[in-house]
């Protein structure tokens, strides 16, 4: 039987490491891909979740200053999830499971009231919608971001060779 005080520690756990799911899913998603067109739609994916985030944040901050409070930054972790999940079901889903946690754990310590991650979460999901839903006008972004990369990464043939 799990007593309260290891039930405590293991959410302390959760709620500290797993924000490193996030990262370990961009790295994966990054150099995943045996093709240069898998490869680049990975590449694709991985920068709409990102600019979901931080539109998502620029939303939450906006709303912190109008609002006089501030709302949870589940906002961008959801805004991952749910970006990446549009194009990566399987990630997207275990980044969202992850920012649940986060969320929860949020709520159990008392840092932030259920609203406020309700708050944060629907902001999140719109603005991975929005991303979503206006990727041609993203791409404007995305694609010369990711030439520039590939011309910085054709200059080190070793890191090229490794899946950069």
């Amino acid at each position: 039987m799990v007593t309260l005080e290891q039930l405590r520690s293991i959410i302390i756990i959760l709620a500290v490491n797993s924000v490193y799911a996030f990262e370990l899913v961009f790295i994966v998603m990054w150099l995943a891909g045996r093709s240069k067109t898998t490869r680049l739609t990975f590449r694709k994916r991985v920068i709409y979740a990102f600019l979901s985030a931080v539109v998502a944040l620029a939303v939450n901050l906006a709303l912190s200053v109008v609002l006089l409070f501030a709302v949870d930054d589940t906002a961008g972790g959801s805004a991952i999830a749910i970006s990446l999940f549009f194009g990566r079901r399987a990630a997207g889903g275990m980044l969202l499971l992850t920012s649940a946690l986060i969320a929860l754990s949020r709520i159990y310590f008392g840092e932030q009231s259920s609203s406020a991650v309700l708050a944060g979460l629907a902001i999140g999901i719109g603005c991975a919608w929005l991303v979503e839903r206006n990727r041609s006008i993203c791409d404007k972004f995305v694609e010369p971001s990711l030439a520039l990369y590939d011309k910085i990464i054709d200059r080190f043939p070793e890191f090229r060779d490794i899946g950069f």
